[in-house]
């Protein structure tokens, strides 16, 4: 099961854009976000119950985290 219900909030902690990226486990991206502001609310309540991955990168570095 998600650990994230309705709605994923993702925190931009460097003064660069992030991309992001939200995939299932067998790489196939859902959703593509090019985020600016400190807080975005991302809504997930339509996706399956499952684990999903999603990937940030700012231009310095890149992180993947299951949700």
């Amino acid at each position: 099961p998600n650990p994230v219900q309705q709605v994923l909030f993702i925190e931009r902690t460097s003064e660069h854009p992030l991309e992001a990226t939200l995939s299932a486990v067998t790489g196939q991206v859902v959703r593509a976000l090019f985020l600016t502001e400190k807080m975005t609310a991302v809504d997930v309540s339509g996706l399956a119950s499952g684990v999903w991955l999603l990937k940030t990168a700012d231009g310095a570095a890149v992180r993947v985290v299951k949700i």
